[in-house]
């Protein structure tokens, strides 16, 4: 499979990207955005999903496990770095999830309002690691994607 060299709205959602993930994309870039290194760091200083990108671009066996490789150091700290405002986070809401779990589509948007204190905190309280895992994450998915595309030369 050819990598694009071009992401798009239509692309992203025909994919099944996040609608928020879709909507900070095409604030920031409008309908495409070419696929490169500059705009995998602004999407990382975005908070977009790059992970999920790279799962569905189609890289390649070997370039998806270097990058796989080269993301497991970054992706153990940030998990490391996260896990104890994750932990609080979740007891927290803990109340508000049970009923929501109960109550399923009703309760959504009390859900929503109940938790959006914890939410803002706990994102505030891990927003330099996960920008500094973002940037990590775009610099090894830039290097597999040029990977493959060397090996898609003829």
């Amino acid at each position: 499979m050819t990598l694009p060299t071009t992401i798009t709205v239509e692309w992203l959602r025909s994919e099944r990207a996040c609608e928020f993930q879709v909507e900070t994309f095409e604030h920031e870039w409008g309908a495409a955005a070419p696929l490169t290194r500059e705009n995998l760091l602004r999407a990382a200083e975005l908070g977009l999903g790059l992970d999920w990108l790279a799962r569905h671009i189609g890289l390649g066996d070997e370039p998806w496990k270097r990058y796989r490789a080269e993301t497991a150091e970054p992706r153990k700290r940030y998990e490391a770095e996260i896990a104890e405002p994750w932990k609080r986070f979740l007891a927290e809401i803990a109340e508000s999830r049970k009923r929501y779990e109960a109550e399923t589509a009703e309760s959504w948007e009390r859900y929503l309002a109940e938790t959006a204190e914890s939410w803002k905190r706990y994102l505030a309280e891990i927003a330099e690691s996960r920008k500094r895992y973002l940037a990590e994450i775009a610099e090894a998915l830039w290097a597999a994607i040029q990977w493959q595309r060397e090996e898609e030369k003829p």
